[in-house]
Formats: structure tokens, sequence, C-alpha cells
């Protein structure tokens, strides 16, 4: 799956250049600029997850395409089976053959 490359960059949390008043100051600004970092990493982590979603929405799509086209292969094959085939003896040597390299191959998927 791609994802886009995101680089997060750390800020300055206070500022280097004014002196601050009192000790309130510098923790009220520092908390200031931490929230706003952790709001913009929490809109990287969203912008992700979205990304996530689709991807797997993607996923189970053809998920289920996959299955759909299984499930009819095994329709057909337990049809092809079960019915007959014509020859010289009525088929049946034939039809042996094929129902046993049908089972063969039923036994491959892990499916009877």
């Amino acid at each position: 799956m791609p994802f886009c490359k995101r680089t997060v960059l750390p800020k300055c949390v206070s500022r280097r250049g004014g002196l601050f008043a009192e000790l309130t100051d510098v923790c009220g600004f520092s908390l200031g600029s931490v929230l706003r970092q952790l709001s913009d990493l929490s809109r990287l982590c969203v912008s992700l997850l979205e990304e996530l979603e689709g991807e797997l929405r993607c996923v189970c799509r053809r998920c289920g395409a996959l299955e759909a086209r299984l499930s009819g292969l095994q329709r057909r094959a337990a049809e092809m089976i079960s019915g007959p085939f014509p020859g010289k003896d009525g088929g049946r040597r034939r039809r042996r053959r094929r129902r046993a390299h049908l089972c063969e191959l039923q036994a491959g998927l892990g499916t009877k």
C-alpha cells in the first residue's frame, strides 16, 4: 500500500527572544505551543487513518469479487462432476478420471 510520506518537524516550544515577566507567562505560552503541535499531529494521524480506511475498502471489494468467482467455479466444478459425459462407454471412464481430477483440485483448494 503506498503511503504519502509526511515529515513532522519539531517547533520551538518557547520564545527565544523576549523575556517573560513571570513564570506563568512562560508556562502558558509553552502549553499553548505544545497544544498547537498536538493538534497538527492529530490532523496528520486522521489523514493517515482515512487513507488506510480507503485501502481497506478497496481490499474488501477485491476479496468479495474473488469470493464470488471461487463460488462460481466450485458450482461449475460440481456440475461437471455430476453431469453426463458422452462417449462409447457412456463416458464412464472419462467421467471417473475427470471426477478424480476435480476432487484433487477441490482438495488442493481446501474445500469439499
